[in-house]
């Protein structure tokens, strides 16, 4: 894992620069696709944490819904969003005889998610301490969601 660790967070930082060729560089096979879950499966106390202390949380009434129900459909979004991610590109890359290129698109996506969660983290972090305001956070929010789209393009064309 740690090997695996050393191989691919460089390969990481230069997709995040937009290198598609870094997407080439990464050489994956399917054990290392299963490892690559390991890394997301570290996610989930993260988030976990970071649903709990967001602002939106610490409003009271009763159209509120429990953190519990929050945190829960959060996780279960996130899941099915994943599953479905890979099933259609599994699909595709499968239809197109580009099967041995699937572990290198998994694993990316695995390491770049956990890259991603790391940063909410931290910008999670500084809100709840008070160095940036909810808006302000909200703003990272949406400006990193775009980027991530953006970068799971490019790792999608780079690798096949």
């Amino acid at each position: 894992m740690l090997a695996d660790a050393k191989k691919i967070l460089p390969i990481c930082f230069e997709l995040l620069l937009f290198m598609p060729r870094a997407c080439k560089k990464l050489e994956a096979d399917w054990p290392m696709a299963y490892r690559s879950f390991i890394v997301a499966f570290c996610l989930f106390p993260l988030t976990f944490w970071t649903l709990q202390v967001h602002p939106l949380l610490f409003t009271a009434g009763e159209t509120q819904p429990s953190t519990a129900l929050i945190v829960f459909a959060s996780l279960l979004a996130n899941v099915i969003s994943t599953i479905l991610l890979f099933a259609l590109v599994y699909f595709f890359v499968r239809s197109f005889s580009l099967l041995s290129e699937f572990p290198r698109f998994v694993v990316q996506m695995n390491w770049l998610a956990f890259i991603f969660a790391i940063w909410v983290f931290v910008v999670h972090l500084f809100e709840y301490m008070g160095v940036i305001n909810f808006q302000f956070t909200e703003d990272i929010f949406v400006v990193t969601q775009i980027y991530a789209a953006i970068v799971l393009a490019v790792c999608f064309y780079g690798t096949f």
